[in-house]
């Protein structure tokens, strides 16, 4: 069985609602977390072997899990530089740190990645770290939507925290 295939098994075991996304060029285990966000997983190799299927993907005792999620909110221009100095500062204190910003197309995500050792997934660690990413995006959503949006400025949160 794949390696995500069981572990959408463990989380719905676990009360997840978790389901797999077939999709080209590699599949995903998608999780909900609520208000419009889903937590994407996906195994490293599968995305090297779809960026070079010629290449060997070398041990195949270590891959890593990516686990991502997309802000639903589109960061405008005027925005980018204050929303990248938040994140930056964010994610010094964050337990897992994984705020990021593309900023060539104004997008804000969560990224973690998590090393598998030997094809073996330990499902309590992966519904513990979901449940950190879904916390910290919890918490910290609503103020990097109010930066994203231009709604308050780097400045402003600082003098409200």
């Amino acid at each position: 069985m794949h390696l995500l295939a069981s572990l959408q098994q463990a989380l719905a075991s676990a009360r997840r609602t978790a389901w797999l996304r077939r999709a080209d060029p590699i599949d995903r285990l998608v999780v909900e977390l609520g208000e419009n966000l889903e937590l994407e997983i996906f195994l490293g190799s599968d995305l090297l072997a779809h960026l070079d299927p010629e290449e060997d993907a070398g041990d195949d005792a270590v891959d890593y899990l990516q686990f991502h999620v997309t802000f639903p909110f589109v960061v405008k221009r005027s925005a980018v530089s204050e929303l990248a100095d938040l994140i930056l500062l964010l994610n010094t204190g964050l337990p897992l740190v994984g705020l990021g910003l593309r900023a060539s197309d104004r997008v804000a995500y969560y990224r973690h990645v998590q090393i598998v050792l030997d094809s073996r997934i330990d499902p309590r660690a992966v519904a513990e770290t979901i449940g950190v990413i879904e916390r910290i995006i919890g918490q910290y959503r609503p103020v990097l939507e109010q930066v994203a949006s231009g709604e308050k400025s780097f400045r402003e949160v600082l003098a409200d925290a």
